[in-house]
């Protein structure tokens, strides 16, 4: 389904946004949105999609862009929304000029609108086209929209007062998942019987709701135990994921609550836990990391380390960004890697020494040991949020 670039302007989160280029393109539709902060990334963006850049890439980009617009042209991406910022004063001439000739939109977006309120926006947009979404009940509409954090807060109170729900009741709230597809039908009869009154369809999971009574602790955890007796009694056979949130979130607050069970599930899949509950509180060090407030700067830091071994590799020919990642998608087994990556493991062993000393050197300083056990978790689990997250999320990892 989709929205059109056109109907993208049109959003409050875009206010003051104008088309500069290639405005024939302005029906494109758009089906979801990538980031495209890096040139490397470009290959990796699917079609259909409209790209939000902060303009880095841009500015960073050394071929001429009459050949990147050709590029995402032929992608059949939707067009490009553009952030003018320190990194790219002016669009250039040549850019608008190839745009205009391939009728590729582009989009400049003011300064105020943050990434993500922009994201949320669009992709709360284009969930509401989906099918499955047509016949939706006003509570579970509101839900949605609370899950997605898509409504300004006086607003979700007073659709809350409609349906006479109190902003401050305690929501349980639990994302699942399994590789093997069960029936709709199966899976909400499961749901109901385990205790979840609501349950919808979010990207690839299945996201649960259910009110909690104040005071009573384990009731969330207990009721995943119920469902997951409720799915293997339906089929045993199948193997299932969980990821739950806190159980002190208010209904008000029901966005912080999928973005937490989101993130305990992608860890769960991730270290292969399969019919296990993984608790965002019981992250340890990851539900520090992954708490909202300091979710920017730990995607710096990702950035920052991982990307400089990518920028290393580039300049001397090397494989260590890669075998990184293999070492981690091999639960940090030296030997396996060396079988993934077809070399002897004393070579895996000596390129993890020099990884080491290239962070040390320019990225870390402190216990290097936790840093790499650290990068190796987020790098699964980054695998597993682009592979999950939506249909056109489902690409590799990529670092600035």
């Amino acid at each position: 389904m989709g929205i059109s670039v056109r109907d993208v302007l049109q959003l409050p989160a875009l206010r003051g946004s104008t088309i500069i280029a290639g405005a024939r393109g302005i029906d494109n539709t758009v089906e979801g949105i990538s980031l495209m902060e890096s040139n490397d990334s470009i290959e990796f963006i699917p079609s259909g999609t409209l790209i939000l850049s902060n303009a880095r890439a841009l500015a960073n980009y050394s071929g001429p862009y009459c050949s990147l617009v050709r590029q995402l042209s032929e992608k059949h991406v939707s067009g490009i929304a553009i952030k003018r910022n320190r990194y790219l004063k002016d669009i250039p001439d040549e850019l608008i000029q190839s745009a205009d000739s391939l009728g590729f939109p582009i989009v400049l977006v003011p300064p105020e609108p943050t990434p993500a309120s922009i994201i949320n926006s669009i992709t709360y947009e284009v969930f509401r086209t989906e099918t499955n979404d047509r016949d939706c009940t006003f509570d579970e509409s509101l839900l949605k929209n609370l899950a997605i954090g898509n409504e300004d807060a006086a607003v979700s109170r007073n659709r809350l007062a409609s349906l006479g729900w109190d902003a401050k009741q305690l929501m349980g709230v639990v994302a699942v998942w399994s590789e093997e597809r069960l029936s709709d039908h199966a899976f909400n009869e499961a749901r109901k019987a385990a205790g979840f009154k609501y349950g919808f369809e979010m990207f690839e999971t299945r996201l649960l709701v259910m009110e909690l009574e104040e005071g009573e602790a384990g009731q969330l955890n207990a009721a995943c135990g119920r469902l997951l007796e409720e799915l293997r009694s339906v089929n045993a056979g199948i193997a299932w994921y969980f990821g739950m949130s806190l159980e002190t979130n208010f209904l008000i607050h029901l966005s912080r609550s999928y973005y937490e069970a989101q993130n305990a599930l992608w860890f769960a899949v991730a270290n292969n836990h399969q019919n296990t509950v993984y608790q965002f509180e019981r992250l340890g060090i990851y539900s520090i990391l992954l708490n909202p407030r300091n979710y920017q700067e730990f995607n710096h830091y990702i950035d920052d380390t991982l990307g400089r071994l990518k920028r290393h590799d580039h300049l001397n020919g090397s494989d260590f960004f890669n075998t990184l990642v293999t070492y981690a998608e091999c639960d940090e087994s030296v030997e396996r890697s060396a079988e993934v990556l077809g070399v002897h493991f004393n070579t895996v062993r000596h390129r993890l020494k020099e990884i080491r000393r290239i962070l040390l050197e320019q990225a870390l300083d402190g216990d290097i040991n936790l840093a790499i056990k650290t990068l190796c978790q987020t790098i699964k689990w980054m695998e597993v949020r682009q592979r999950l997250h939506g249909a056109h999320a489902k690409r590799k990892l990529t670092v600035h």
